[in-house]
């Protein structure tokens, strides 16, 4: 092989030797090419290697493998030959060993660069000991990877590298906003960008000082009770939206209109939006949370003082799997928003200096805007139309029940009940095994009759009626020398 190489090499400076003399119209001399071997054969400081040496390798590879395409593919062959050679080197004595440099690579600067992360959570002590604190522990984080698994029976998936940006996204917000729960709300499409939003508690809600408007419900209660984040794109910051207004849910509910992916979008619309796109965006998102969010009957109730606050039941009584495929086993979480954009009623204002039952007042409201029960069993929603409820049930799966493996008792089955609002459109409940997920992806927009028709401005007033001819204000003759002379013309008029 060695014979075949040196044949090889000695051909290739035969090829120079041709080049030359079909360009320079001279030959190359014998002293020429050892001129040139010596130059090819000039080793490398670093590597110790030549070309020469290293056109003998390509050779021997092209001889082993014989690939194809040489021509295009010989920098390809150089480069794979490099980087697969076995270097043999002596073993180097005790002395050298100790002094050798420590050789950064790709992954040693990515490493380094992760260590400066963590210098924060080092704490040096008073004896010189340096001593590596963890960081804070989250409160209460959904985990979207498993999330992920149910909305799959439903048909929906972001992909696996997109869930964990997205769990990992929403790890990063609780961490900076302080929020003591977190959870993936869902998306809402735009026409020019998508909405991601996030659902948060924050810690202290309730406890501001902030003056608020006029039967604004404070941050922590109500249709307030959760902050919510959006984004456009989950490798970027999210945005806190603005707390809802009554006035702008009251004037949401009377409008249809599409997210454009721009938070300080105008809304032109009938009535006038008090506000942007980030103000309507956070009002339908309180409509869908109050009409869609869903938790199996049996595992929350009403807090006894406050009908405002739910705690989970002391003796759990979580209905079967059969039980849940049907919409009396399932109940809404959250509060009615009323017809005045709150969930509980304003208190009503009194002028000064009148007496005023104040009670009658919270009566006659409460007759014309009812306040509804908390944990409300969906069957009593009210359906769409006569032969069509609010709810669609759906099985997914394996729906046979099998007998639990021991130790465990009961039954099991592993199908997935998937449950769809039908007036809020890309609403989502999934339910298997004893979990479940509410989700919401879609435009945000409700359903509506099929003969919706937007408000219309009122009427235009008729034209006022033609003024009566009334007799001048400020006569340059008194009305008395005019009555005279009427009855003087009179006279002339029957004498004639």
């Amino acid at each position: 092989m060695i014979l075949k190489n040196w044949y090889y090499i000695n051909l290739f400076l035969i090829t120079i030797k041709a080049s030359f003399i079909s360009n320079n119209f001279k030959s190359v001399t014998q002293m020429e090419q050892e001129k040139l071997r010596k130059i090819l054969s000039n080793s490398s400081e670093a590597s110790g290697q030549s070309i020469y040496s290293h056109l003998q390798e390509i050779f021997s590879y092209i001889l082993r493998e014989k690939p194809e395409k040489l021509y295009e593919n010989f920098e390809s062959i150089s480069s794979f030959v490099k980087a697969n050679r076995f270097l043999y080197s002596e073993p180097r004595p005790a002395s050298d060993l100790q002094n050798i440099q420590s050789r950064w690579t790709v992954l040693s600067n990515w490493i380094r660069d992760n260590e400066k992360l963590l210098e924060k959570y080092k704490v040096k002590t008073s004896q010189g000991f340096i001593v590596e604190s963890h960081p804070p522990a989250l409160h209460s984080l959904s985990d979207f990877l498993k999330d992920a698994k149910l909305l799959e029976f439903a048909g929906i998936s972001f992909g696996e590298e997109e869930t964990y940006r997205i769990q990992m996204s929403l790890k990063r917000l609780m961490r900076s906003s302080g929020a003591k729960e977190m959870r993936f709300w869902g998306k809402i499409y735009g026409r020019e960008k998508d909405y991601y939003i996030a659902e948060g508690l924050l810690e202290g809600a309730g406890k501001e000082d902030v003056e608020r408007p006029k039967g604004f419900e404070k941050r922590g209660e109500g249709v307030n009770k959760y902050t919510y984040w959006v984004t456009d794109s989950i490798l970027e910051d999210w945005i806190e939206l603005p707390d809802v207004s009554p006035q702008q849910i009251i004037v949401a509910r009377q409008i249809k209109k599409v997210f454009t992916g721009n938070l300080n979008a105008d809304i032109l619309s009938y009535p006038i939006f008090p506000g942007k796109e980030r103000h309507l965006l956070r009002a339908q998102i309180a409509r869908i949370t109050a009409a869609t969010v869903l938790a199996p009957k049996g595992i929350f109730k009403v807090n006894e003082e406050d009908p405002q606050v739910i705690e989970l039941e002391e003796e759990l009584a979580v209905p079967t799997f059969e039980e849940l495929s049907s919409d009396e086993s399932w109940v809404h979480l959250h509060a009615n928003i009323l017809k005045a954009g709150r969930v509980t009623h304003a208190e009503p204002e009194v002028p000064e200096g009148e007496e005023v039952d104040v009670e009658e007042i919270k009566a006659k409201m409460q007759d014309e805007d009812p306040v509804v029960d908390r944990i409300k069993i969906i069957s009593e929603d009210e359906p769409i139309a006569e032969e069509e409820k609010g709810w669609q049930f759906s099985l997914i799966g394996d729906n046979q029940v099998y007998g639990a493996k021991p130790p465990a008792e009961g039954s099991v089955c592993y199908a997935a009940n998937v449950i769809r609002n039908v007036r809020w459109p890309g609403s989502l409940t999934i339910h298997k095994g004893g979990a479940w997920v509410n989700v919401y992806i879609g435009y945000g927009v409700k359903r509506l009759d099929p003969t919706f028709n937007p408000i219309s401005p009122p009427d235009v007033l008729p034209d006022p009626e033609d003024p009566v001819e009334q007799p001048e204000p400020t006569p340059l003759v008194a009305p008395e020398e005019l009555e005279s002379d009427s009855d003087a013309e009179k006279e002339n008029d029957e004498e004639d």
